[in-house]
């Protein structure tokens, strides 16, 4: 493992709000959004000793305001981004210059071409704000789930732009929604709230399935009978918390976890299964407030004979982010096995694992992005595709039980 910052002006020296990227042929395909209003697109390649070489593609103007968060969609063809506005905008390449979409003269001449597709706003009456903190894209791109200050999450169609879902946040009982994951296989998603809580919604009805905020912890105290407080409350200071669910589907990470009086004092991050999301499988302590969490993509074999947590076939690896520091984990062991800190020297704003797992690129917002890379098979030996698609199928299966059940 190790980490290059990648110092070329990302942004004009502005924050880099969000990042992401996508695997190409030959290289691969980076996003990134500032303050400014702007997206640009990068083509980003690695040599055979790791070091990465940044190139410029496409400058595309989006808002007159600060893009919080930009993903790209599961089958690569489309991005999202979201605005201080509650705009949603999707875009897809073109092949040649479109009208409107000027080029920064301060910039080299666009080498892509991207579009707008759709555009969606997220709003609410009720609500002066509607800034979208957070999205997520269903893994078969069916779906795109925002949560915004508009004190709701929205479930979009992003190929017609059409509104599915408006999910209400009562901001007496919960607060603002700070960050959304969707389970890749199951009819519920996740929303992180400012109060000390996440909430388990169906996507199909909008339902509220389960609030979690409180639990006895057996996983450090079998004998416990007192339910404690699991999560941060609206004074930590970053409004995004961002959970993630497995690539299968079976567990949940979620950030902002604080434990008092238990011998896991202070912050921490959670474990849950899937099928038990009233009380954590494991805490994950870490230094300072965790706001982020990232799965690496890639389904790992085995390391050990027998797994320290879960009875799984396969291995996940995931990085746990606070402001300064990332933690990097596998669901073998409920400790971690790689720590880097100091990467920024501002706080950091959004990560992501590229699709074959090779590198995590990181956005801060001192105007950098850094990058940590892996050696091959240096975080395990990946399954085939002939077992990860059996597996999927058999985790598609039992998710699908778990959440009839949920229903009745």
């Amino acid at each position: 493992m190790k980490a290059q910052i990648l110092e070329i002006v990302w942004h004009s020296f502005n924050a880099v709000l969000s990042v992401d990227v996508q695997k190409c042929e030959s290289y691969y395909r980076v996003l990134t959004s500032s303050s400014e209003g702007e997206v640009r697109v990068w083509k980003l390649q690695v040599d055979n000793s790791s070091k990465a070489d940044v190139e410029f593609l496409c400058n595309l103007k989006v808002s007159d305001g600060s893009v919080n968060i930009i993903r790209f969609s599961p089958l690569g063809d489309l991005f999202a981004s979201g605005d201080y506005k509650g705009c949603i905008m999707t875009w897809n390449q073109y092949d040649k210059d479109i009208a409107g979409m000027s080029e920064n003269d301060d910039l080299p001449p666009n080498q892509e071409h991207w579009r707008m597709s759709k555009s969606m706003f997220c709003r609410n009456s009720s609500a002066l704000i509607s800034e979208i903190v957070d999205l997520e894209w269903r893994e078969d791109g069916a779906l795109l789930i925002a949560a915004t200050m508009a004190r709701s999450v929205f479930i979009w169609n992003p190929r017609t732009g059409h509104l599915l879902k408006q999910c209400f946040i009562e901001e007496g009982k919960f607060g603002l929604p700070c960050g959304v994951a969707v389970s890749p296989f199951a009819d519920y998603f996740i929303t992180m709230v400012q109060w000390k809580a996440v909430l388990l919604t169906r996507i199909s009805n909008g339902k509220l399935l389960a609030r979690i905020n409180s639990s006895l912890m057996p996983c450090i105290n079998s004998e416990s009978t007192e339910p404690q407080d699991l999560f941060l409350g609206s004074h930590f200071q970053s409004l995004k918390r961002k959970p993630a669910f497995s690539p299968d589907g079976r567990l949940l990470i979620v950030p902002a976890g604080f434990l008092r009086n238990t011998v896991c004092d202070g912050f921490t991050s959670y474990i849950f299964a899937s099928n038990n999301f009233s009380t954590p499988s494991y805490v994950l302590p870490v230094k300072s407030e965790s706001f982020l969490v990232v799965f690496c993509p890639v389904w790992f074999t085995l390391k050990c004979e027998k797994s320290l947590l879960f009875d799984l076939p396969y291995r996940f690896v995931f990085a746990v982010f606070c402001k300064e520091e990332v933690y990097f984990y596998d669901t073998e062991r409920n400790y971690p096995f790689g720590f880097a800190r100091g990467l920024h020297y501002g706080n950091i704003t959004d990560a992501n694992w590229s699709q074959d797992g090779r590198f995590l690129i990181i956005s801060s917002w001192d105007g950098y992005c850094s990058i940590i890379f892996f050696e091959e098979n240096e975080l395990g030996t990946p399954l085939n595709e002939d077992e990860i698609k059996a597996f999927k199928e058999e985790a598609q299966r039992e998710l699908l039980k778990v959440t009839a059940v949920e229903g009745n």
